[in-house]
């Protein structure tokens, strides 16, 4: 049985990230449209999803999910234009508006570049654009390897932000500006890189299915999972060890903290509590306010340097103090003040408490109220020996820098900072771009541990906390790099073994585990090729394969065993053999027991067997071992021998049949031969080459040759030219148009010319092919034609003379030249007039045909407005249409310049306008209409409403003496002539005649002529003279035509028989002969030529007094400009006709030349 096809998944995996990727996208743009735009804290920073990133998730999602490579190498464009735009802005420092592509005015007045992609977010897209332009690629290019390098880098600039974040991986090894980009998008950007990546391995893998790939398919995947255990490991082992150096290092912050603001906090309580007790002593207020303006100076001093003697020993840390009065005048002055701090933080608002940054402590106190009643102040100096222990000494915590600072505002502080161990006063701003440092939240009574940047770039860790009973802020901060440094040590350890790890694992997967799998992938893709092909073999074969044990048990049957037993029952398994095939029997074996074991060493045996519906068919069976070791099974073969036995059957008697057909084929074949010869009429079969195969006795007869002669060589021994080039083109071209009865001339084995006619036919035995031409010898024929046209011709001269004098005898007696003759006899003498005139135009129309078979019928064209020509030829023939009762209508329409005789188009016209009214019925109407074709041709249309033309006449419509009845002649008039005049004249002027017509409603006659554009050889009167011309040789121009295409010459030689004498040359050297022989006065020059080009012939050398011949080109292609320079007009052979070329030459010749108005430039004649 043929193994199941596994059915394919309807998503692929690149399909689920795509649809991820766009509903990221989908939802980050509307959080757009309704304005909250979603943002991240990333740090101290609020990162936000933008737009732009937005719509490139969308345009990246489909390009994903596209199988068309030029809609996905589309969308790659389309995302690679703004993440390339945006990159250049942060790459070159540049504003190019790319945030503001889809953005409002509220998202510019909330930030600038809000809507601006993360430089490491382009980055990413623009390596995705290239990835989907390479994969849109076939992945035979050079470039393919770009795909997944570019795919690896979107994975790596993704796993660096996402999990370098997710492990504070930023803060140890100051990844910050590589981490700065919004969760989501990081986690966006894995999900494109991991369907970028089944994309590449898809085309990796899926286009072959061979041993190798599934080696390589296995070691891939390996690898990926190896990696990705290891990457997992990893982040595991890196985030406990972060996270336990984090927990440390912000508890030994903290403790430090704490013991700074319990050390700070108690050293300036005790010190305040100090200054009180030493303002608020009593004696010292006795003293103050017993003092007087009377008091003397020297008395008060005493008293006051005995209390501060008493005084400054009870005082810790009392460095000096001094008294003044209200005036500011020193009273007293004690002990040492320092020099004044450059900088200060006050302790309270109302008193001046304050400490400089010399770890001093400086109060300055009202006293009471002195004799006079006002306020005297004490100042008092007080070493804070603690905190200036804390701020200076040694045995703090060299690693971390402390400040205290104070609020001026809620935008400014005032700080005292111990910065590399030396103490500085800098006004720091409570808020930094938008940012909330740790001692505005120590201000807020709020104390931790934080991140803090710089905003020159620095990074630190930062305690922050209040002092208590102070206003006062303290920070513990300490760099990065130092709190870090031992982290990041044990951390790179870390990182370089799991890569040992993983790049010892890679090594062990290539070098000893893949040849491994490639062995056992090959191994089952074989055992899976011959289960398959067993499987195959079985269930194709046409014959039946069974497999039976030794006492004829069937074990398994293929469907060809079923078909030979017509039937579709699965239960055969079970079932004895000998039960389905009658006269196979089980014999005693060497074992004792009935069994088939004897059948395996006997040749084929044949069975005969009658089905259920009484059919009898004949079944051959052939036994063998299975395992011939163990002789336990055994398999055969069964073979449907019905229709083998049918057929030899059938063969006998299809034998008989062929002996009787062979007997009857040769006595027709003899039959045929004898016909074939017998006939008066030449017969010649030639095939496609054009070599003769066969030949009648009439050939024979007609050409003079015998068939041993003739046949096998090539026809056209047998055509003088241009008949021979006709045939030529016939046999190669496939040009059928001139196929069936036509006139021409063979040549006789002796070289005279027999005019014969020639009916071929196609005809295809046994895949050749071949044509049967029919040759009939018209020489009588054409001999009776020539006698009765000079019979005609003679007899028609003979009558016109006298017709025209007994025509002008009784039209002068009808207008009574003779006397008034009485009523009867004008009657007569009108019918004899009417009859007379009948009989001259009779006359001429005869003498105009035999002019036109003769090619004598003499043409002066002009160019001529159509539609004029056609208004007075219906204005001439008004009268007649009336008096039938017909009316003449010409219907609005085109005009068009034609070159034309007028007066023969005129004789065309009369006729058809005159045939229209006679058939048209009383009360009707002929049409005539002008318009263009789509060609470059005008078509005159005479239509009218009468019986129409019947079927059987068309075909001979336009013959001479042709009337569709008999009775027309008497009812209509006229002389079956008319139309085959039209006809000839119309194919003299370069046109066409034909009709349509439908019996019972009407019939159109139309003529169709060549559009005359304007300044070309024809816009001059020509006249040709084909009648009048000379005798060939007297006087007439010389023309040299030199070309290679031997029917073109014939053609031109042809139309220029009458006017002149053209000698071809079909080669360079031959011109040259003709040239040096005599003198021409034209030459037509065709370039391509069979040794050369034409144009090495130029300038024709001439002989002194001669004068220089006209070179005209006629050429196939466009000419060069160097080839207009050397000839007097150049001519193109699709442009310009036969005729048009004649014209050109003779004008050339007779000095005229007006039809070009500039010189040596190409005429252009469509």
């Amino acid at each position: 049985m043929t193994a199941p096809t596994p059915q394919r998944l309807p998503f692929r995996n690149s399909d689920i990230v795509a649809l991820v990727l766009i509903a990221l996208g989908i939802g980050i743009a509307a959080s757009w449209l309704l304005g909250r735009p979603l943002t991240f804290q990333v740090g101290l920073d609020n990162v936000g999803m933008t737009l732009n990133a937005a719509l490139c998730f969308i345009v990246a999602g489909l390009a994903l999910s596209l199988g068309q490579p030029r809609a996905r190498l589309g969308l790659a464009i389309l995302l690679a234009i703004p993440s390339v735009l945006t990159f250049c802005e942060h790459a070159f420092d540049i504003d190019l508006g790319i945030d503001r592509l889809f953005g409002d005015s509220w998202i510019l007045e909330a930030a600038p570049h809000r809507g601006r992609m993360a430089p490491q977010v382009a980055g990413a897209f623009v390596l995705a654009a290239v990835a989907l332009a390479q994969l849109s690629r076939p992945r035979s290019n050079r470039l393919h390897w770009l795909a997944p390098l570019a795919t690896g880098a979107i994975f790596l600039i993704a796993l660096v932000s996402f999990f370098g974040r997710l492990l504070g991986l930023d803060i140890i090894y100051d990844w910050q500006y590589a981490t700065r980009i919004a969760p989501h998008t990081a986690a966006g950007l894995l999900l494109l890189s991991l369907g970028l990546g089944q994309l590449c391995y898809r085309r990796s893998f899926d286009k072959t299915d061979d041993v190798s790939n599934d080696s390589r398919r296995i070691l891939a995947v390996s690898t990926a999972a190896l990696l990705a255990i290891t990457i997992t490991c990893a982040a595991v082992c890196f985030a406990v060890v972060v996270r336990h150096s984090h927990d440390l290092q912000q508890a030994a912050l903290s403790r430090e903290l704490r013991n700074q603001v319990e050390l700070i906090g108690t050293e300036i309580a005790g010190q305040r509590q100090e200054s009180e007790r030493v303002v608020m002593s009593q004696s010292l207020a006795l003293i103050v306010a017993r003092t007087s303006p009377q008091v003397s100076a020297a008395r008060l001093r005493q008293a006051l340097e005995r209390w501060a003697e008493d005084r400054l020993p009870l005082s810790r840390g009392l460095q000096a103090l001094e008294l003044t009065d209200a005036d500011g005048n020193s009273l007293l002055r004690s002990g040492s003040f320092g020099p004044p701090s450059s900088a200060v933080v006050r302790l309270d608002a109302g008193a001046r408490i304050e400490i400089g940054n010399d770890a001093r402590l400086l109060i300055e106190r009202a006293t009471g109220r002195d004799a006079s009643g006002r306020d005297g102040f004490i100042r008092i100096q007080f070493a804070l020996p603690r905190l200036t222990a804390a701020l200076l000494s040694d045995r703090a915590i060299s690693d971390f820098d402390t400040s205290i600072c104070q609020a001026l505002s809620e935008h400014s502080m005032q700080c005292l900072r111990l910065a590399s161990s030396a103490l500085a006063s800098l006004p720091i701003a409570r808020e930094t771009a938008g940012r909330t440092g740790p001692l505005n939240l120590a201000f807020s009574g709020k104390s931790g541990v934080t991140l803090v940047a710089e905003p020159s770039g620095a990074r630190f860790f930062a305690a922050y906390g209040p002092i208590a009973g102070t206003p006062l802020a303290i920070t513990l901060t300490t760099p990065l790099d130092t709190l870090y440094s031992d982290l990041r040590q044990r951390l790179n350890m870390l990182l370089w073994l799991m890569l040992g790890l993983v790049a010892a694992a890679v090594w062990i997967l290539r070098w000893q585990i893949a040849p491994l799998i490639g062995k056992v992938v090959a191994a089952r893709s074989r055992a899976n090729d011959s289960a398959m092909h067993l499987t195959a073999i079985m269930n194709t074969a046409a014959d039946g394969i069974i497999t039976v044990n030794r006492i004829g048990t069937l074990l398994s049957v293929n469907p060809g065993f079923r078909r030979l037993l017509d039937t579709d029952s699965h239960e055969l398994v079970g079932k004895q053999l000998t039960e389905l095939l009658p006269g196979l029997e089980l014999q005693i074996d060497d074992h004792g027991m009935r069994s088939l074991a004897h059948c395996a060493d006997q040749p084929a045996m044949e069975f005969q067997r009658e089905s259920t519906a009484g059919d009898i068919s004949y079944l051959q069976v052939e036994f063998a071992w299975l395992d011939p070791a163990t002789r336990s099974t055994l398999v055969a073969t069964v073979r449907d021998l019905t229709l083998l036995k049918r057929g030899e059957m059938e063969l006998r008697e299809t034998h008989e049949r062929l002996q009787d057909s062979e007997r009857l084929y040769r006595d027709q074949a003899t039959r045929l031969a004898t016909l074939f010869d017998s006939v008066e009429d030449a017969i010649v079969v030639i095939n496609a080459s054009g070599n003769i195969e066969s030949w009648n006795r009439g050939a024979q007869h007609l050409f003079g040759y015998s068939a041993e002669d003739i046949v096998g060589k090539d026809a056209r021994l047998l055509l003088p030219e241009p008949h021979a080039s006709r045939l030529s083109r016939y046999l190669t071209t496939d040009d059928r148009s001139k196929a069936g009865r036509i006139e021409m001339e063979g040549r006789h084995g002796g070289g005279r010319i027999v005019p014969i006619e020639v009916s071929i036919r196609q005809m295809i035995i046994n895949d050749q092919q071949l044509y049967v031409a029919v040759l009939h010898d018209i020489s009588v024929r054409r001999e009776v034609e020539r006698m009765k046209a000079e019979f005609v011709s003679t007899i028609s001269h003979e009558l016109r003379t006298p017709l025209t004098s007994i025509a002008g005898s009784l039209t002068l007696i009808s207008g009574g030249a003779a006397g008034e003759i009485p009523q009867k006899a004008a009657r007569l003498v009108g019918i004899a007039r009417q009859n007379s005139e009948r009989l001259i135009r009779l006359i001429n129309d005869i003498l105009d045909l035999e002019k036109a078979e003769a090619g004598k019928l003499d043409f002066t064209l002009s160019v001529r407005s159509l539609r004029a020509e056609v208004a007075s030829v219906a204005e001439f023939s008004r009268g007649f249409a009336q008096s039938l009762g017909v009316a003449i209508e010409l219907e609005d329409g085109d005009d068009a310049d034609v070159l034309i005789d007028s007066d023969r188009l005129t004789q065309v016209l009369t006729n058809l306008i005159s045939n229209a009214a006679k058939f048209s019925p009383p009360g009707g109407v002929v049409r005539i209409r002008i318009e263009r074709e789509q060609s470059a041709d005008v078509r005159v249309t005479v239509s009218d409403n009468g019986p129409g033309i019947p079927a059987e006449f068309c075909a001979r419509i336009f013959q001479k003496f042709a009337q569709a009845d008999a009775s027309d002649s008497r009812a209509k008039g006229g002389t079956g002539l008319g139309l085959s005049i039209a006809k000839t004249i119309t194919e003299k002027l370069g046109g066409r005649i034909g009709f349509d017509t439908t019996p019972g409603k009407g019939t159109s006659f139309y003529v169709i002529l060549p559009i005359h554009a304007h300044g070309k050889a024809e816009d001059t009167l020509v006249e040709v003279e084909r009648g009048t011309a000379p005798a060939r040789g007297e006087e007439l121009p010389q023309i040299l035509h030199i070309e290679d295409d031997l029917s073109l010459a014939a053609i031109v030689r042809e139309a220029m028989s009458r006017n002149a004498v053209v000698t071809s040359a079909r080669s360079i050297a031959a011109a040259r002969q003709q040239l040096a022989e005599k003198h021409f006065d034209a030459v037509i020059l065709d370039v391509t030529l069979p040794d050369g080009s034409g144009q090495d012939l130029l300038p024709i050398p001439t002989r002194a007094g001669e004068r220089p011949p006209v070179i005209i080109s006629y050429t196939a292609d466009e000419p060069s400009r160097t080839l207009r320079n050397a000839v007097d007009v150049a001519l193109v052979k699709s442009r310009h006709s036969v005729t048009q070329l004649m014209v050109t030459v003779l004008a050339r010749i007779d000095g005229d030349d007006t039809h070009d108005t500039q010189s040596r430039r190409v005429i252009s004649h469509p």
